[in-house]
């Protein structure tokens, strides 16, 4: 027998403005978003927004609703994974559009709910493209897409209040699976790569004799100076002061 490790339960599509109600499905959620805006709301207050061309990827289970913006038109599959090839964790995908995405769930809402090895095998398909628009071409510098958008922020917001929550919202996925990747592909959680990037700015900025300690622990996000030089002495093994008198001592020799 015919078996791609998924078993597709049902799909349908949705037009309208109206909100929907908190619900759940018994099997993994795709949610193309194919006009308009929305909002899904999950449990622990996580947030996740999507546009045209996003899909929402929703675990087995998991209650959520959603808010559109106007008028919004979605197509969703549900089907049963039963293989670690596909990975159901909370997120969007941002698709660009992609047309074989668009054409597998127009063809899979025309099964309605008829299950089979053709509509399994579509299901599959459609799973395995998302997988591919992730992954992109993995090369040495290879990014997870949530995890590179997560990181363009906190590279642009450094010195704004920044939490997991923000950060997760702006990858699109969910805090826990943003601080798996963060460990994964960089050794730390989000919060700590923060600082990290923090620290060397201010590193930087204490080359310069022109900002006084204060001044700089405001410009790269820190609440007050006396956080800051804690946290620099843990990061550097000196306080500021002492590396900016080496740094300027070093640049005048």
């Amino acid at each position: 027998m015919f078996d791609c490790g998924v078993t597709f339960l049902g799909a349908a599509r949705f037009c309208g403005s109206r909100a929907v109600a908190k619900h759940s499905h018994p099997g993994a959620e795709l949610v193309l978003v194919t006009g308009g805006s929305c909002r899904c709301r999950f449990p622990g207050g996580i947030t996740l927004d999507a546009a045209e061309g996003d899909v929402y990827i929703q675990p087995p289970h998991l209650e959520h609703s959603q808010f559109n913006f106007g008028v919004c038109e979605t197509n969703y599959v549900i089907a049963s994974i039963h293989t670690p090839e596909f990975d159901t964790s909370l997120r969007v995908v941002h698709t660009g559009g992609d047309a074989v995405v668009r054409e597998l769930f127009r063809t899979l809402c025309c099964f309605g709910s008829a299950a089979g090895e053709a509509a399994a095998a579509a299901a599959a398909a459609l799973w395995l493209r998302l997988r591919e628009l992730e992954s992109g071409c993995r090369g040495e510098g290879f990014r997870h897409p949530a995890l590179r958008r997560a990181m363009e922020l906190i590279e642009r917001e450094y010195a704004s209040t920044l939490s997991v929550e923000q950060l997760a919202r702006h990858a699109g996925i969910g805090p826990s699976r943003l601080n798996q990747l963060f460990r994964e592909h960089c050794g730390n959680t989000p919060i700590q790569y923060l600082l990290a990037l923090r620290l060397k700015h201010a590193a930087d900025h204490l080359r310069n004799p022109y900002w006084n300690i204060a001044e700089i622990a405001c410009l790269c996000g820190f609440e007050t100076p006396n956080y800051f030089s804690r946290k620099f002495r843990a990061e550097y093994g000196v306080s500021p002061g002492e590396f900016r008198r080496r740094a300027l001592d070093s640049a005048v020799k």
